[in-house]
């Protein structure tokens, strides 16, 4: 899976390899659709919209993701009330 990033991109996320089980849609891993998802959503949103879906990465034993937004990326279970609330 080739995913074309911003050269600015963050590593939001890395999870060990054996607790990423991606969904699978059509026969295929729906991770291999990043690139043409943020490709459609840019045509059509600003380009902000697209950089909410982090690009997958699989490296050997784990996966990474990445983004091209600036800031600290928090887990959502760490927040709590408010804070939670917008973010849900």
């Amino acid at each position: 899976m080739e995913v074309i990033l911003a050269p600015h991109r963050l590593r939001v996320a890395r999870l060990p390899a054996e607790r990423f089980k991606p969904l699978i849609l059509d026969g295929r891993p729906v991770t291999d659709l990043h690139g043409p998802l943020t490709l459609l959503i840019r045509r059509h949103l600003p380009p902000a919209a697209a950089s909410l879906l982090a690009a997958p990465s699989l490296g050997d034993g784990h996966v990474d993701w990445y983004s091209d937004l600036a800031g600290q990326p928090l887990p959502l279970a760490s927040l709590a009330g408010a804070e939670r609330a917008l973010a849900e």
